[in-house]
């Protein structure tokens, strides 16, 4: 597989495109599988998927912000549970609501990295992202910082008051790279 792989990434290479998906008579094919030096058998079908890479990024960049905004339904939940005494069915939203931020800082530095997009220069209401994205790890210690402590008031405050604007402001982000992405893809 690894010889076929590197056959079709030779290929692929003057195009720009990158290989997304291997499958192997329908299944996928994932990890040390697609590093097999086994030769595969003649009678396989063996289909290999490609994008370019700012499609592949785009897209990646969408489902973050879809996840973004399901992580500020959880937050505004977290908050409403939290007001009702609930903190242990809160904490689990807002552990949920945390890792689709990481999740999304993670994606971003990927994709940034994947396409060689310098944050600096791209800007959101005149600020590079990189300073969103900088802000974003602030609030996410500060958020840290409140839920160690226990204090699911000042918690409940933050999710229900500060969070919905710190989305809005890294949907905005994201969005802005996304046009950066198109942008350059048109012209």
């Amino acid at each position: 597989m690894r010889e076929l792989l590197a056959a079709v990434r030779d290929e692929l290479a003057p195009s720009g495109r990158v290989v997304v998906e291997v499958r192997v008579d329908g299944q996928p094919i994932t990890g040390p599988e697609l590093d097999d030096d086994q030769p595969t058998q003649t009678t396989s079908d063996i289909r290999v998927y490609s994008a370019k890479p700012s499609d592949l990024v785009v897209g990646i960049l969408e489902d973050v912000r879809t996840q973004l905004a399901a992580s500020q339904q959880m937050q505004q939940q977290a908050a409403d549970l939290l007001q009702q005494d609930d903190p242990a069915e809160a904490m689990g939203l807002v552990k949920e609501s945390i890792n689709a931020w990481l999740q999304a800082q993670q994606a971003v530095g990927q994709s940034a990295q994947l396409l060689q997009l310098d944050l600096q220069e791209i800007k959101v209401e005149g600020q590079p992202v990189i300073e969103r994205m900088t802000e974003l790890i602030a609030s996410l210690t500060e958020l840290k910082d409140i839920v160690v402590a226990n204090d699911f008031v000042t918690l409940a405050d933050a999710l229900q008051y500060e969070w919905p604007e710190i989305t809005d402001r890294w949907d905005a982000a994201i969005g802005a790279i996304v046009k950066h992405i198109e942008d350059a893809d048109a012209g």
